[in-house]
C-alpha cells in the first residue's frame, strides 16, 4: 500500500525549527510520507538528522543574498523606530504583505508535486498557501502556531500590520481542519479571539527523550576555551533583540561570581555589539560568545554546563506566553534553570522544582538573582527531579495530540 503524503510548508529562515522535524519523523511512524517546502527561504537547512521518509524540499527560487545596508537596517532597527518613527513604518508597509507573495511565488510550483494527502501550515505566513493547496487537493488543512504571530513587537510597530497578520490568522484558521497550538496560553488566544470550529490540540516545543547516560560526546569546552575548574552559565539561543542578553552580560560582570563563567551559544545581529560589550567591559576571559552548536550535537553541549539562563521579559503578549525551544532542550539536557518568572515557563520550572528565577529586568537585579540563584536555589535542585522533568516534558509525551488532530481532520474531510 502506497504511503499517504503529507506536505508541511514553513516560513523558517536559515534553519529549520525542531519541531516542525519531529512532527514529520512522527508522522513517517505513522506510515505517512512527508515533505517539507521552504516557502521562504531557499537556503533552508536542518543541523539535525531528518529520519526515512522525511524529505526537506529544494526551492526553485534563487537564494537572496543580503546587502550590506539591509543587514545594517536589520541590526538598527529598533534604534531606527525611536530615532525616526516614520521611516520605520514605510519600511514596515513594505514588508508586511508577504503572505501574498509568498502563496503566488510557490503555489504553482507545489500543484506540480502531485497531490498530497494532508497539508500542515506552520504559522501564520504560508497560512494563504496552504489553504489553497489544500483546496487544490481536496485535502485536510492543519495549522500550526508556534506563536501568536501577529503580536510580535520586534517585528511590527504599526497597528496597520497587526491588523493585516490577524486578518490572514484568522482566515486560515477558519480553512483549517485542525489546529495546533504550541502552548495552553496561544490556545486560549485563538479560542478566545476566532472560536474555531476545527478541532485544536496543544503540542509543546518538547524535545525527544534523552537518556541521560548518552549525553556524551562534544561539550562546551570543544566551543570556547573555558578551563576545566571553571562552572559554566549558559544562554543557548539566537542573538536577537528582546533576548536581553545585554543586561544578562553586565548583571554577570556585576555579580562577579568567583569560579563561573558565562558561555552564550548562538549567533545573530546582535552579535557585533554584544562583541564590543564584553570587550568595553574586559570580561573576554569570563564571557564566551560566537559559536553555535549543530542541532545534532545541541543536547550534548548544553549538558556539559551548570545552569541554563532564560532571561527574556515580558515585551509584548508573545514573549510574555513563550515556552521557547531551548527552555525544553535545557530541561532534557537536565541543566538547572535560571529563569524570568513569566507565566507559562513559572508553570513548567515551579511544578516540576528544576530551578527558580531571576529579575532580569536591571543590571543590579540580574546580579543579585544570579548570586542568590548559586547560593540558595541550586544546591536544592536534585538529580531525581531534573530526571523527572526530562520524562515530563519529553516529545514521546506530546505526539499523541499530533496524531489525534491528524486523524479528526482527516475525518472531516472523508466522504
Amino acid at each position: 500500500m502506497t504511503a499517504q503524503r503529507a506536505l508541511m510548508l514553513t516560513p523558517d529562515e536559515a534553519y529549520l525549527d525542531r519541531r516542525i522535524a519531529q512532527e514529520a519523523g512522527s508522522l513517517v511512524s505513522a506510515r505517512w510520507a512527508v515533505d517539507i517546502y521552504p516557502a521562504v527561504d531557499p537556503s533552508l537547512s536542518y543541523g539535525g538528522s531528518l529520519v526515512d521518509g522525511v524529505r526537506l524540499l529544494a526551492s526553485p527560487h534563487p537564494v537572496a543574498v543580503p546587502s550590506r545596508s539591509r543587514r545594517s537596517l536589520q541590526r538598527g532597527r529598533r534604534g531606527l523606530r525611536a530615532l525616526m518613527p516614520a521611516l520605520d513604518r514605510a519600511i514596515e508597509a513594505r514588508r508586511w504583505k508577504r503572505a501574498e507573495t509568498i502563496a503566488t511565488s510557490n503555489l504553482a510550483h507545489l500543484l506540480g508535486l502531485g497531490r498530497y494527502d494532508l497539508v500542515f501550515a506552520h504559522d501564520v505566513p504560508v497560512f494563504p498557501l496552504g489553504a489553497q493547496l489544500a483546496a487544490a487537493w481536496d485535502a485536510p488543512l492543519i495549522c500550526d502556531l508556534h506563536e501568536i504571530f501577529p503580536e510580535q513587537d520586534e517585528h511590527f510597530t504599526t497597528e496597520t500590520a497587526r491588523r493585516y497578520w490577524r486578518t490572514v490568522e484568522r482566515e486560515g484558521i477558519s480553512e483549517a481542519d485542525g489546529v495546533i497550538c504550541v502552548n495552553t496560553a496561544v490556545a486560549d488566544y485563538v479560542v478566545n479571539r476566532y472560536a474555531p470550529t476545527a478541532p485544536i490540540v496543544t503540542i509543546q516545543n518538547s524535545a525527544p527523550y534523552v537518556d541521560s547516560a548518552a549525553l556524551v560526546g562534544r561539550t562546551i569546552r570543544d566551543h570556547y576555551a573555558i578551563d576545566d575548574a571553571q562552572r559554566v552559565m549558559l544562554f543557548a539561543g539566537s542573538l536577537r533583540p528582546y533576548a536581553n542578553l545585554e543586561t544578562v552580560i553586565a548583571g554577570f560582570a556585576r555579580a562577579n561570581l568567583e569560579g563561573w563563567v558565562l558561555a552564550i551559544l548562538g549567533d545573530g545581529p546582535l552579535r557585533e555589539p554584544l562583541e564590543k560589550l564584553i570587550v568595553r567591559l574586559g570580561l573576554e576571559r569570563r564571557v564566551f560568545l560566537g559559536q553555535r552548536a549543530v542541532e545534532s550535537e545541541l543536547l550534548e553541549v548544553t549538558s556539559s554546563a551548570d545552569i541554563g539562563l532564560l532571561p527574556y521579559q515580558a515585551v509584548g503578549i508573545n514573549h510574555e506566553i513563550a515556552t521557547p525551544n531551548k527552555l525544553f532542550e535545557y530541561i532534557q539536557a537536565r541543566l538547572p534553570l535560571a529563569t524570568s518568572r513569566l507565566p507559562m515557563i513559572e508553570k513548567i520550572v515551579s511544578g516540576s522544582n528544576i530551578g527558580g528565577f531571576v529579575d532580569y529586568t536591571s543590571e543590579r537585579s540580574t546580579a543579585d538573582g544570579l548570586r542568590d540563584f548559586i547560593a540558595t536555589t541550586l544546591p536544592g535542585i536534585q538529580p531525581d527531579a531534573l530526571e523527572a522533568a526530562a520524562r515530563r516534558w519529553s516529545w514521546e509525551r506530546e505526539e499523541t495530540a499530533l496524531f489525534e488532530v491528524v486523524d479528526a481532520a482527516m475525518a472531516r474531510r472523508r466522504p
